[in-house]
């Protein structure tokens, strides 16, 4: 572990573990695959043109990264990295099923065979690193951080669900915007008065609207500028962040 530690960091080892444990369930997908379509020559396709896209769709998969290689010698630990890109493609006519499978390994073309190899190294790898004291101090370490984070995204959630009830946007929306409605109605604007105000305001309003409509459509805006005020203050009260107030500018609009 030592000799290893010389070499690599923490973070180096625990993301050739990363990388290595993602090939190894993709590089396996892709040989589960290759052999339950090993037998295509034989097959026909299917009769509806949908049905034969779908099949082309789900038995199509191109995938490339990273495996590691750990080799234990008597006196050291060497890790060996290998690149892959590997792909198999699979169409379909009325009467036949074709698959061509692609396999590179570091920059070379290749066979199954030493896709197999990969799978091989990288189960060894991962086995390895993950029992290295300090590849587990780190998986422990990024885990409860992943909780720590989930557990505030989940008292964020509290957080603004208490505020929203709290509040009741709805009655308060619906409150304000009768208030408004009462208060342009008193003011007996007319038709280009509400217009005006409109433009003033920055609230998109059409000129083929009739004074009501006009109103209503103030009102509203009006209404929701002020509950988001309000919302705004309660959530600083209460020790809201921006996160909270983004949460709650998205159920309001």
């Amino acid at each position: 572990m030592n000799q290893l530690i010389e070499k690599y960091s923490i973070e180096e080892l625990y993301s050739l573990f990363l990388k290595g444990r993602a090939s190894l369930g993709e590089l396996e997908d892709l040989l589960d695959l290759c052999e339950s379509t090993k037998n295509a020559y034989f097959w026909r396709g299917s009769n509806v043109a949908s049905c034969r896209r779908r099949n082309e769709e789900e038995k199509t998969m191109h995938c490339e990264g990273i495996v590691p290689q750990v080799r234990v010698l008597k006196r050291s630990v060497k890790i060996a990295v290998h690149t892959y890109q590997a792909s198999h493609e699979w169409s379909e006519s009325c009467s036949n099923c074709y698959r061509t499978v692609t396999c590179v390994v570091n920059g070379q073309k290749t066979t199954l065979t030493r896709i197999k190899s990969l799978v091989r190294y990288a189960r060894e790898a991962v086995a390895y690193l993950a029992s290295l004291p300090a590849v587990q101090a780190k998986r422990a370490e990024v885990e409860a951080e992943k909780r720590a984070q989930r557990e505030l995204e989940a008292l964020h959630q509290e957080k603004v669900s208490a505020v929203i009830e709290m509040i009741n946007i709805k009655g308060l929306t619906t409150a304000e915007e009768n208030r408004w409605i009462e208060k342009l109605a008193k003011e007996k604007h007319t038709k280009a008065s509400l217009l005006s105000l409109a433009e003033r305001e920055g609230i998109e309003v059409y000129k083929s609207w009739n004074k009501a409509k006009i109103i209503a459509k103030i009102a509203k805006v009006k209404a929701s500028v002020y509950t988001s005020g309000v919302i705004s203050s309660r959530l600083a009260a209460e020790g809201g962040e921006d996160l909270l107030r983004r949460q709650v500018n998205r159920i309001l609009l």
